[in-house]
């Protein structure tokens, strides 16, 4: 099974979690800019396929403090 058969936004928070945990998390275009500390990860979402479920991903990630970097 695909492991997009089986996502979840509880799922999502998960992988957010882990990934805060151990990366950087910060906008691609950020990256020159500020001093990074840890290895870094770049999320990417296909807008176009379903762009509600982006919104709530994007909602989601704000809650956890991504892409807090602005510049």
């Amino acid at each position: 099974m695909e492991w997009s058969a089986d996502f979840s936004y509880g799922y999502y928070k998960r992988i957010l979690s882990v990934l805060s945990s151990e990366f950087e998390c910060v906008k691609l275009a950020d990256i020159p800019k500020i001093e990074i500390k840890k290895p870094v990860v770049c999320l990417r979402h296909d807008i176009d396929l379903d762009p509600e479920k982006a919104l709530r991903m994007a909602e989601i990630e704000q809650k956890y403090g991504f892409f807090q970097h602005t510049t």
